[in-house]
């Protein structure tokens, strides 16, 4: 197993990484607040799976037409926020796995850096989760069973091979749905749901809001209950719950 962790100051101080800073505002914490972006590079193959773990930032995975999968890091804050944040890689077993970290220890001063990535995959690589606390999240045209995870932000999801746990708490989720491996939950609790369902998925599908309206078109043929919408597409081999608290749902038949 092998761990890179690259804080700001280990970045550097390195001499391989590709490391751009942009001057910004002034905080209210009294310090400048700047922008530093590095590349990181990775050999990947078929057999790779990725998993992706953000603390406060947004996160975008999409297919690449190259043969080395590419992470773009954009730090965004004061100096001394970026140096108490670091993104770990780790590759254990064909999993490759980013994890942002934060150093909270000292807690006297407020130091609140953004880190936003965006990952280029290529043909074949299994995208497994994707997660952030505070920030978007868009997945576009990779493998795998992906689970999508915000606390607070949108989710944007197509072209994938399959979709699994799409979840915010705060946030619209907009995602196409062309199959489910396990019984799965597309849920938000203040935030509208579109989902468009593929042609081949196959699931009982409920989709209920408590405020808000549901509607679906495209010759889904499901039934309207107390809350929203039900039925079963193709065999029903698992179940699809699309669920929201404050939110119109909008369900449509997808072409893929």
């Amino acid at each position: 197993m092998g761990t890179d962790t690259l804080s700001r100051r280990k970045m550097l101080a390195g001499t391989g990484a590709i490391l751009a800073t942009i001057p910004g505002c002034v905080t209210s914490a009294g310090g400048k607040e700047i922008t530093e972006t590095e590349v990181r590079r990775f050999d990947v193959s078929a057999e790779t799976t990725l998993a992706v773990d953000n603390v406060n930032g947004a996160v975008t995975v999409e297919a690449t037409t190259g043969e080395e999968m590419t992470v773009k890091i954009e730090r965004t804050g004061t100096e001394r926020a970026l140096d108490d944040v670091a993104v770990a890689t780790t590759r254990e077993n064909g999993r490759l796995e980013l994890t942002t970290e934060a150093d909270e220890s000292d807690t006297a001063v407020p130091r609140v850096a953004t880190v936003a990535l965006t990952i280029r995959c290529p043909a074949g690589v299994v995208v497994d989760q994707v997660a952030t606390a505070n920030g978007d999240i868009t997945a576009r045209d990779v493998a795998g069973t992906v689970s999508l995870q915000t606390t607070n932000g949108a989710v944007e999801a197509n072209g994938l091979e399959a979709v699994g746990d799409t979840t915010t708490a705060n946030g619209d989720i907009d995602v196409t749905v062309p199959a489910i491996n396990t019984d799965t939950r597309i849920d938000s609790t203040n935030g509208a749901i579109t989902a468009r369902l593929g042609p081949s998925l196959s699931a009982d599908v409920t989709a209920t809001t408590t405020e808000g309206s549901v509607t679906a078109e495209g010759g889904l043929g499901l039934s309207r209950g107390d809350n929203g919408l039900s039925g079963t597409l193709g065999e029903g081999t698992h179940d699809l719950a699309i669920e929201t608290t404050t939110g119109d749902i909008r369900l449509a038949g997808a072409s893929v």
